[in-house]
């Protein structure tokens, strides 16, 4: 699964086998919010079924 999330929050790489960070967030107006800068997180191997994962994962963390 791909992630957008900021630095400080790892809940969701623990149910997951393996995550790395593939890019940052840049909204391209320099414009400062909660998202700019936010790291793109590609996740793999899920711990859980879909079904299971996707009721705690479906809000921005």
């Amino acid at each position: 699964m791909l992630l957008v999330r900021q630095e400080d929050s790892d809940g969701v790489e623990r149910r997951c086998t393996g995550c790395r960070r593939v890019g940052r967030v840049d909204n391209g107006q320099d414009v400062d919010n909660e998202e700019q800068h936010a790291a793109i997180v590609l996740c793999t191997g899920p711990n859980e079924p879909w079904s299971q994962l996707w009721p705690a994962l479906r809000h921005y963390y």
